[in-house]
């Protein structure tokens, strides 16, 4: 048996020791593989199943961080880390691996003095390994000197955890309203309300930001990416720190090149562009003069209640960025274009799915929309109602329907389009063709 060097023990001695507990073996697999673990000096010295089997190893392996998941059999990850505060006190660090987006965990999660948390399906290795290097320098920072005292210190991490975990739930708040992911403003206004974000501005509106960063920017690709990392995040803390001085306002990272603003304004809504005009202009001083980051805007049309934001990050969205134009706005006749866009979408996409039933709540949830906002956006824009409009493309299908396959029978074409009852559809179809569905069969044979 070939001994190792001293040089080689004291590597050892210095490396940073990981144990990973989760019970899906997926997982264990994917965290083991996502990063070069030597190369940051951690040393995995073991995984776990369940909570149990956790502590046992904690105990016998006394890792310095543990990277674990919170719901597990037998005990979860929470009641785990409240065991070793209460028996080894600071170390071994706690970073918690969950499916769950409750605010609720993420005050458990501090109640532990967790460094951190992360959300598996979400979880990239540029996040897992800015958590690791968090994780090592405060690993570093407890071991030379012990244990610190209860005081100040602890006090302050665990503010410092309560604010990490506020922040971290404000932005999925943000990415799932603008991605549509609430069904009801009230939905909406509970999940604000947890979060202390107030439905009270006069108007709202969202701003994308693109970071253009120098090529140029360190020597290796590998250096390149962590570079831009670190440039991405200082980025987007001195856009929450500058632009709150004009306007209340939330700064969501949406990925490593794009964030979006979304303003809480008070006043006229004629007034947003003289707004961002100033904002955006000082944003754009800032991060250049500090980082050498250029920034491109474009600016959402302003809507007048919470969950109607979808709206203006769309109209954001669908605006091209300028390298020659820094700052882009919806202005009112791409505002009227915008909304005829969404109506032409919402009629390809009730043509596409026209055997489902249809409604106007589900419709509206998968357009990410309040159900009152495209009644009305229907209306005003599609030139009918949004039932009427359903309707006559039923009775177009049916037609089409008839035409193809003569022999069809009007209850099976009934089901067919996602009517409740063959009668029903006979008298929609009457109201809308003139005729009932047999009448039209006969004059097609």
């Amino acid at each position: 048996m070939r001994h190792r060097s001293a040089a080689a023990e004291r590597n050892a001695a210095a490396m940073i020791r990981l144990l990973i507990v989760d019970d899906e073996m997926l997982v264990l697999v994917g965290i083991q593989s996502m990063l070069d673990w030597a190369a940051l000096g951690i040393e995995i010295v073991g995984t776990a199943h369940n909570g149990t089997e956790a502590l046992a190893k904690i105990n016998t392996l006394r890792p310095d961080i543990v990277l674990i998941d919170i719901n597990m059999p037998v005990k979860n990850g929470l009641e785990v880390a409240k065991e070793c505060r209460e028996k080894y006190g600071r170390l071994p660090l706690f970073i918690f691996l969950t499916s769950y987006e409750e605010f609720s965990f993420a005050r458990e999660a501090v109640a532990v003095q967790a460094l951190d948390y992360l959300v598996k399906i979400f979880l990239t290795p540029e996040q897992l390994r800015a958590t690791m290097t968090k994780a090592i320098a405060a690993v570093h920072e407890l071991k030379p000197e012990g244990l610190p005292s209860a005081g100040n210190s602890e006090a302050g991490a665990g503010a410092s955890s309560t604010a990490r975990a506020e922040d971290f739930f404000q932005d999925r708040f943000f990415l799932q309203l603008f991605n549509g992911f609430f069904k009801s403003p009230s939905q909406c206004r509970e999940k604000a309300g947890e979060l202390g974000i107030t439905d009270d501005a006069d108007y709202y509106a969202v701003i994308i930001c693109r970071t253009i960063i120098d090529a140029n920017r360190g020597t290796r690709r590998n250096s390149s990416k962590e570079a831009a990392s670190r440039l991405y995040a200082s980025t987007l803390q001195t856009a929450k720190e500058t632009v709150v001085k004009y306007c209340p306002c939330a700064v969501t990272g949406i990925d490593m090149q794009h964030f979006a603003i979304t303003l809480f304004a008070h006043g006229m809504q004629d007034e947003l562009k003289t707004l961002c005009s100033t904002l955006l202009s000082k944003l754009r001083e800032v991060t250049f003069s500090y980082f050498s980051v250029d920034l491109t805007c474009t600016v959402g049309i302003p809507v007048s209640s919470l969950m109607d934001i979808p709206l203006s990050y769309r109209s954001a969205e669908s605006l091209p960025q300028s390298d020659s134009d820094p700052i882009i706005y919806a202005g009112n006749d791409k505002k009227t274009q915008h909304k005829e866009h969404i109506i032409e979408a919402i009629e390809t996409y009730i043509r596409n799915n026209i055997t489902k039933k249809l409604s106007l709540n589900d419709v509206a949830e998968e357009f990410g929309l309040s159900a009152t906002y495209l009644s009305q956006l229907f209306a005003k824009t599609g030139g009918t109602g949004f039932v009427e409009y359903v309707t006559q493309e039923k009775v177009a299908a049916a037609k089409r329907i008839i035409k193809d396959n003569n022999d069809i029978r009007i209850y099976e074409l009934a089901e067919m389009l996602g009517f409740d009852s063959a009668f029903y559809f006979s008298t929609v179809f009457k109201k809308v063709a003139g005729c009932t569905p047999s009448e039209y069969r006969d004059s097609v044979q």
